[in-house]
């Protein structure tokens, strides 16, 4: 019997992560890449509080935050108001700040951790074709001028829209151009203005806007988002760009030198009607090529990894089938289409019709809305930390009360003691596996009796209110009840939560039914990192 395999085509930020996430439940793959190596410029710029999240699970947040910046604010000036420093800072993640750093330090990051785990990236080699059965992927692959056959149990599409991965799959799609043009340039810049790496800037002007991205090694990406027929369809100059940024920054002293890197994208748009076709798979923007503004390209990307990464290992694992697979498309594709008419909107009334009464709404009426808790919005949209899984077949929530973490949602980090000292519960819910917690409830007087349930390996920790608790699994305490009041427990509840930190199951603690069914229906036990 062949052994289960995935070939994973393309290893940008999407492929690399996804290739760490089989290399650490041994799931056999290939790794190609038609480039001659990893990105060498920036190209993407920052990784989003959600996916530190993911970069912790993977032990790869240490080495990519020593070599990056954190974005600590941003200055808003739109048609010539400022509105002052905005928080992009986020309490509800221990990684409160977004991480500045360019693809190519991200990808430079996970490369290394893959090669740490013993896995390797095939670097001038190009898909030519893929043929599915009912079994099995068959890919012409050409490395060193040859083109040999190989076959896979699946084959993920990591190679852009640009990529030929979806041209072999019913589920190819017409991009189609937004009437937009970014324009972009890695430099050095002076200004009288912060040159640190803690601020980035956001310039709206008549029919466009300019983003200012500080990145590491003192390096600065300047970009401009206009109508095609404004700006030369053909990468900028250092001139142009040093001149339009004197002129929105309304800032002479604005000078820029030494370019590493000049970009020019007639900026696309459109959607896969499925993420899924039998047994390939897109992920990344080879599914919808992502809009930049908001930053959430590679972050959606890496988000696709970590949602697939489990589900394959799921089913490859015993008794499984594909219907866990499916759950990944139900999941991401709705969140790219609400994505895409979001960034498509935004582009239009900033770019393409700019209408005079929308300018002088947003004089008027934008402070004070980012003042009452639009600046917070604002900074979760971009986070993605409020994405849920609420409407998957995956969630199950039978509580009635909607307070608190509900099933679906993100699980949230608290903390807890755990055998005798300060610990946090992202230490033990993000080991690649399944994780069942147990909240005793808020102590109030009561008296608490655990349930018994036939779990076998499945790790379980309970999260005890009381000293006295005498439990046959490892026990959080949480007499201060921090971690209860975080996920807004009252009187003791049951969180399933699935590999990737989303909550599948929410019941009564007694319910010992609704964990059995679950369980017995989606829960591969040995499930877990190596």
């Amino acid at each position: 019997m062949k052994s289960k395999s995935v070939l994973i085509v393309g290893a940008g930020p999407t492929g690399l992560t996804l290739a760490v996430i089989l290399k650490k439940y041994g799931i056999p793959f290939r790794l190609i890449e038609k480039k001659e190596g990893l990105s060498r410029y920036t190209k993407a710029t920052n990784v989003m509080q959600r996916n530190q999240e993911v970069l912790y699970a993977l032990g790869l947040i240490e080495p990519l935050a020593a070599i990056s910046g954190f974005m600590k604010r941003m200055m808003v000036t739109a048609y010539g108001k400022n509105f002052g420093p905005r928080t992009m800072r986020l309490r509800e993640s221990p990684f409160q700040d977004v991480i500045l750093c360019g693809q190519h330090n991200f990808e430079s990051v996970v490369a290394s951790g893959l090669k740490a785990l013993g896995g390797e990236i095939e670097f001038k080699t190009e898909l030519m074709s893929l043929t599915q059965s009912s079994n099995e992927v068959t890919a012409e692959i050409k490395k060193d001028g040859t083109v040999t056959q190989a076959s896979f149990d699946l084959v993920v599409g990591c190679d852009g829209h640009a990529g030929v991965s979806r041209k072999f799959t019913k589920n190819d799609f017409k991009i189609e151009k937004t009437g937009v043009t970014l324009r972009q340039v890695d430099c050095k810049l002076k200004w009288k203005r912060l040159t640190t790496g803690e601020q980035m800037w956001l310039f709206y002007f008549d029919k466009g806007f300019s983003v200012i991205v500080p990145l590491p090694g003192g390096i600065h990406r300047v970009i401009t988002v206009e109508p095609n027929d404004r700006v030369p369809q053909r990468e900028p100059t250092l001139d142009e760009m040093q001149t339009k940024l004197r002129e929105v920054a309304c800032d002479e002293s604005v000078t820029l030198t030494e370019p590493e890197w000049f970009s020019f994208t007639d900026l696309s748009m459109g959607i896969a009607p499925s993420l899924i076709d039998g047994r390939i798979i897109f992920a990344g923007d080879v599914g919808n090529p992502i809009l930049p503004n908001g930053g959430q390209g590679m972050n959606t990307g890496i988000s696709d990894a970590f949602n697939l990464g489990w589900k394959i290992a799921t089913f490859f694992g015993k008794g499984k089938h594909s219907e866990i697979l499916a759950t990944y498309n139900e999941e991401r594709h709705a969140l790219r289409a609400n994505l895409q008419k979001a960034q498509f909107n935004s582009l239009k009334y900033t770019t393409l019709v700019t209408p005079h009464w929308m300018q002088r709404l947003f004089r008027t009426l934008a402070e004070p809305l980012l003042d009452w808790g639009g600046e917070y919005k604002m900074a979760q949209a971009f986070s993605e930390l409020a994405i849920n899984t609420r409407k998957s077949r995956l969630t199950l929530d039978d509580k009635s009360s909607k307070r608190g973490v509900r099933a679906g949602d993100r699980a949230l980090d608290a903390d807890i003691v755990y055998e005798g000292k300060a610990r946090n519960i992202y230490e033990f819910i993000y080991r690649g596996s399944w994780t069942l917690l147990l909240f005793t409830g808020r102590y109030e007087g009561r008296s608490v009796q655990l349930p018994k349930f036939d779990i076998g390996d499945l790790p379980t920790f309970i999260v005890s209110t009381r000293s006295d608790v005498k439990p046959e699994a490892s026990t959080f305490y949480d007499l201060d009840e921090v971690a209860h009041r975080a996920y807004g427990v009252q009187n003791g509840a049951i969180y399933l939560i699935r590999p990737d930190g989303h909550v599948g199951l929410k019941t009564d603690l007694d319910n010992a039914k609704a964990l059995k069914n679950y369980l017995s229906k989606w829960v591969c036990a040995e499930l877990a990192y190596h």
